[in-house]
């Protein structure tokens, strides 16, 4: 008897996955940097662009054109801004979660980590 070997099905899932540098006006000491780099990914991603489900951008054009038109409206469109206009950069009120990384130790701080959590773009 010979059997049948069954192929693998390919199955792609796309996955939001993107950092932001955050100005962090909470951070008055003047030996800590007052700039973060929050990641965003996975659900958390999904949660900042309600209806817009994770998808190839290069071939889905309303999914590119949401995500360009929320992160626009967060980032206030930087390459078309002039010097005196970066300083009107629209504030974006987000939940920043922090966590080391895997491979640093309790006396390293070096390996703190940033993501955004619970936070919707509409």
């Amino acid at each position: 008897q010979q059997q049948q070997q069954q192929q693998p099905a390919h199955i792609m899932n796309w996955v939001y996955c993107f950092s932001v540098l955050l100005h962090d006006e909470s951070l008055v000491s003047p030996d800590r940097q007052r700039y973060l780099v929050a990641r965003v990914e996975g659900d958390e991603a999904e949660k900042l662009f309600p209806g817009l489900p994770a998808a190839n951008l290069r071939t889905n054009n309303a999914t590119r054109s949401g995500v360009e038109a929320r992160l626009g409206a967060m980032m206030g469109h930087p390459a078309a801004r002039s010097q005196a206009a970066a300083a009107q950069v629209p504030l974006l009120d987000c939940c920043v979660e922090s966590f080391n990384h895997p491979a640093s130790t309790a006396e390293d701080d070096r390996g703190m980590l940033y993501r955004i959590v619970d936070t919707v773009l509409t």
